[in-house]
């Protein structure tokens, strides 16, 4: 017993650049399978090229995404086409974990352009027992998938343009319609009310209230405000909001919609007229 041979858990932290090696090391040492589950992927030529010498010689690879939106749909369209994964969408699919039959990398890291300076931290696990445990995880997750699309239509865009056009047209036009038959206090009254319910509705909060969309992914959250308006998630995958290509769908802090929206600016031109009211 003493002479047996145990293997040793082990874990390593790596920080930087070195994780973008771990990535193409375990696509280039992989044997059996490679299993890539990540949020947020660009067209990185180097990873598309291992991961297609990794196909040639047998080695299944898989991509578990989230549905592309706007503008990252052409990049992730590109590294598909170009390195040949099998890639499956998973609704709200947060981590970034990557793995062959041997090894696996659980970090912060996305699949984004190598010539960024990243600024993540993961670890690379050597350990029979946490990769038996992941690999049940991702096996999960991949019987709940589906077939990945390009063409999924933005996140509540309809419902929330709809709600913008009720706003203005219901509360506003109702009241102001309705105030021309009473005396001219109740007039003003209800033309102050009108403006305080259509500021409600076409910016989504009033001017002192907390909660409104997150503008890095357009969900609506109760926690964002004009100073900190991101949601968790996207405020760590955007590096505290300096980074703002890493987040999935850049949209309007007051109402949602897609707007080109960035920290000092979190408001598209409607809502912000709103909240100047």
């Amino acid at each position: 017993m003493a002479n047996e041979k145990t293997k040793t858990e082990t874990a390593q932290v790596l920080v930087g650049h070195a994780l973008q090696q771990a990535v193409l090391d375990v696509v280039t040492n992989a044997k059996e399978y490679i299993v890539l589950i990540c949020p947020f992927v660009e067209h990185w030529r180097d990873l598309s090229d291992a991961l297609a010498a990794a196909k040639d010689r047998g080695v299944d690879t898989l991509l578990l995404t989230e549905s592309p939106r706007r503008k990252r749909k052409d990049p992730l369209r590109a590294f598909v086409d170009e390195s040949g994964v099998r890639a499956r969408q998973v609704e709200s699919v947060h981590a970034k974990v990557y793995l062959n039959e041997g090894v696996a990398l659980v970090s912060s890291f996305n699949l984004l352009d190598a010539r960024r300076e990243p600024t993540d931290v993961g670890v690379l696990l050597h350990s029979d027992k946490a990769h038996d445990d992941l690999l049940d995880w991702v096996e999960g997750l991949e019987d709940g998938s589906a077939e990945l699309r390009y063409d999924r239509p933005d996140r509540g865009d309809s419902r929330r343009r709809g709600s913008r056009g009720g706003g203005r047209g219901g509360d506003r036009g109702g009241n102001r319609g309705g105030s021309r038959d009473d005396d001219r206090g109740n007039d003003r009254s209800n033309d102050r009310d009108g403006d305080r319910n259509e500021s409600r509705s076409a910016g989504g909060r009033s001017r002192n209230e907390r909660g409104g969309f997150c503008i890095g992914c357009g969900q609506e959250n109760d926690r964002v405000t004009p100073p900190r308006p991101f949601c968790d998630a996207c405020f760590d995958d955007s590096d505290r909001g300096r980074d703002l290509n890493a987040v999935p769908e850049p949209s309007c802090l007051g109402c949602g919609k897609g707007y080109d929206s960035s920290p000092e600016r979190p408001f598209c031109s409607d809502c912000f007229r709103n909240r100047r009211r």
